[in-house]
């Protein structure tokens, strides 16, 4: 083919392209049109004169449910500005989408109409079942509900599936009643499918007058196709009378998450519970049953048990959980089964008498039950008494490449428990309490329990000569303590490790740089100066004429590991003590 010859060919090739393309086109507005030319809007006003099926503004509906059974799949239902009194719910069953006019939610308000002292009038403000259906721009306020025989809840709004967005929920209630066998709730939300998206939860209640448990003062959210997004639930309240009886139940001041529901990018601050005598859990969240939470902010909550979150076999993942308090166990987190918790910074939180983070994973799961604290921050916490961290049952425990810092007395494992401490910073943690220990405490006998690559500095214990650093309680069995730095502890400086049950533990530390050394025998224990870079402004790096260099034990968890931050664990061949690794200065790196 010559040079013309082909030319011609390539212009007619592109000519065909350019009208294929065009009658896509074509064909992709006929199918826009076709969709739009029959989705109606039906107006909603309270100046309305009700001309069915509503398609403008001067045939209003004045009720907004008439409208929303005039529209069909595709449709939208306009509400004008305004408060919209109900006689009962507003039921959505078909893909239509019910907008506020002006698109704030403050403007156009549904009002669910609840009599306060009425517990026996369901007045609930929404249903929403339809998959695709679609709500937005709306205030739901002043609902309530009183659950049914199969335990349904949600005083606002109950959601089957669907999307909530930019909806204002509040000032609503659900009531508990003693039906055998549920468990359930949602004061402003209950959910069982669906979104909800950029809202707020406000100001709602869940009343447990009874012995079965009421839960989600703010929200109710169960199973794996919901998801709860961006949204604010704050000063929600969980109200239930003073006695384990009588309201002692109730779990999830803002949000109660259940069977594989998603919280995400959400802020849950201010809940509460109005009886802290009683046995309330959960002020903030409860993750029950392979429900995850990440990048949220669970701050300022209150309850009688586990203020901050409640975590039974559940995931958390970069949260910030910031001052909570509890007038019991667990004001930051409370483990009750397998959990796991991932990037979190965890600070300012108050417990009573117990622990801001407390591991009791008997109480809904077993001793086999696997809890992980991995790369978090837990600092700046308080307590009338002691413990950053106590685990009271479990035997699969790790506390990993996490700080923890500043807070009561740092970890305690009590009797029977065991777990891993690896590649963590426990620092400056003061216990002003009779329990002796400021850093870590093992309260024996345990098994298998280990703690490794960590760095033990600056602990206070107001009982001179008991372990400030590292202190052993019993005759233990197959602890290993190695490729530590314990060093600095005590008001002193002179009070790193203790024996209560000398020398029983005498052998369990190893390979570890450790200050004041009362007679323990371990191999490759050392008592020099560690020689960090900067104690006084928290570098805890290692100078690079540091004794502890190359001094550590190797062990497999190590392998393609890095140290607390984030550079190669075992560099030059052999750990170093401590958790982290030197890297000499002008080190060249061979590329290939």
């Amino acid at each position: 083919m010559n040079r013309s010859a082909q030319v011609v060919c390539n212009m007619k090739t592109i000519r065909y392209m350019l009208k294929r393309l065009f009658c896509l086109l074509l064909t992709a507005i006929a199918m826009v049109y076709a969709q739009t030319a029959f989705a109606d809007t039906h107006y909603v006003s309270l100046q309305g004169t009700n001309n069915s099926p509503y398609i403008n503004w001067a045939d209003a509906a004045t009720q907004i449910q008439w409208a929303v059974n005039a529209a069909t799949a595709g449709d939208t239902v306009l509400v004008s500005n305004g408060v919209y009194v109900l006689t009962n719910q507003i039921e959505i069953i078909s893909a239509i989408s019910l907008k506020g006019f002006s698109g704030a939610p403050q403007d156009t308000v549904i009002n669910g109409n609840y009599t306060p002292g009425s517990a026996t009038t369901n007045n609930r403000c929404l249903l929403l079942s339809n998959v695709a259906a679609f709500v937005s721009g709306l205030t739901l306020s002043n609902g309530a509900w009183l659950a049914d025989v199969a335990g349904k809840g949600g005083g606002g709004a109950r959601i089957y599936g669907g999307t909530m967005s930019n909806c204002i929920v509040r000032n609503s209630r659900y009531f508990h009643t003693p039906v055998a066998g549920t468990y359930t709730g949602g004061g402003g939300i209950y959910m069982d499918g669906g979104t909800v998206t950029v809202c707020t939860i406000h100001a709602n209640i869940a009343t447990n007058g009874y012995s079965i448990s009421g839960a989600g003062a703010g929200m109710f959210v169960r199973n794996t196709g919901s998801l709860v997004s961006g949204c604010v639930i704050s000063n929600n309240l969980l109200s239930g009378r003073s006695g384990d009886a009588a309201g002692g139940g109730a779990s999830g001041g803002g949000v109660y998450m259940y069977d594989g529901a998603i919280l995400e990018s959400s802020q849950i601050c201010t809940n509460d519970y109005s009886v802290r005598t009683a046995l309330g859990w959960g002020g903030g969240v409860v993750l029950d049953q392979a429900c995850m939470m990440r990048g949220c902010t669970v701050a300022n909550n209150r309850s009688g048990y586990s203020s901050g979150v409640k975590v039974v076999d559940s995931t958390i993942t970069n949260c910030v959980i910031v001052g909570n308090k509890a007038y019991q166990y667990g004001a930051a987190l409370y483990f009750t089964a397998s959990g796991y918790v991932y990037g979190t910074l965890i600070t300012s939180n108050y417990s009573g008498p117990t622990a801001n983070i407390y591991i009791r994973t008997s109480s809904e799961g077993s001793a086999a039950s696997e809890v992980k604290i991995d790369n978090c921050r837990i600092i700046g916490n308080g307590s009338s008494s002691r413990f950053a961290v106590r685990i009271t049952s479990g035997t699969n425990i790790y506390l990993l490449n996490s700080e923890i810092s500043a807070n009561g007395l740092g970890v305690v494992f009590d009797v029977g428990t065991s777990g891993k401490i690896r590649n963590c910073l426990i620092t400056d943690n003061y216990n002003s309490s009779t329990h002796r220990g400021g850093g870590v405490t093992i309260e024996g006998p345990v098994t298998n329990m280990s703690i490794s690559g960590c760095t033990i500095v600056g602990n206070e214990d107001n009982t001179p000569g008991t372990g400030a650093g590292v202190r052993f309680e019993g005759a233990n069995v197959a602890v290993d303590v190695s490729s530590c730095i314990i060093y600095s502890n005590g008001v002193d400086g002179l009070d790193d490790v203790f024996d209560d049950a000398a020398p029983a533990n005498y052998g369990f530390i190893q390979y570890s740089c450790v200050g004041i050394n009362p007679g323990f025998t371990g191999a490759g224990i050392i008592g020099d100066n560690p020689g960090f870079k900067g104690v006084a402004g928290g570098n805890y790096r290692l100078n690079a004429n540091s004794p502890c260099v190359n001094r550590g034990f190797n062990m497999p968890w190590m392998t393609n590991a890095v140290d607390l931050g984030g550079r190669k664990r075992i560099r030059y061949g052999t750990v170093d003590m401590g958790a982290y690794e030197l890297i000499y200065d002008g080190t060249i790196y061979k590329c290939h």
